[in-house]
């Protein structure tokens, strides 16, 4: 009998939206599996609660809650503050070689993987390619990611084909 996997998921969207119903069908089927589901979660919310009651472990990790902004500037210093926040938290307070594998919520938190020196198996579920309209940027970042990276889930056909 195969070893049940234990699994790190890192997810930034509360309430009962697209990524985070994918998620619940994605943790059910791990969950069949026999696999130990933890879950980094922004706050407590009925879907943290959903989640609790199918087995999974919630860890609840506020600076994941997600702030939105139309400039730019600002969208973009709020994300590279969640990053190295999710950098520093997986380095010193969260000792992730205890997993086997790593699967991300969002295609916006990858980068904070760098710094991890054993690297389980990452995958980053990709619900839409909405985070940059440039074709050059959204190459470079994906060009980056690929070398933490070991698949992309896509949640539709139309975001496979973008992928």
């Amino acid at each position: 009998m195969e070893k049940p996997k234990n699994i790190l998921i890192i997810n930034p969207w509360t309430e009962k939206i697209g990524p985070n119903t994918f998620l619940k069908s994605l943790v059910n089927g791990l969950v069949s599996n026999n696999s130990n589901i933890t879950i980094l979660y922004p706050c407590e919310d009925f879907f943290s609660i959903e989640l609790k009651n199918i087995g999974c472990k919630i860890l609840y990790v506020h600076f994941l809650k997600s702030i939105h902004s139309n400039s730019f500037l600002k969208k973009s210093f709020i994300y590279i503050f969640k990053e190295l926040s999710l950098l520093f938290f997986l380095l010193f307070k969260f000792k992730t070689k205890k997993y086997d594998n790593i699967i991300i919520n969002s295609e916006l938190f990858s980068f904070s993987l760098f710094g991890i020196s054993k690297k389980p198996n990452s995958f980053i579920v990709v619900h839409a390619l909405s985070f940059t309209k440039s074709r050059i940027f959204k190459t470079l970042i994906f060009n980056i990611q690929n070398l933490t990276i070991k698949k992309y889930i896509a949640v539709s056909k139309i975001v496979k084909t973008n992928l």
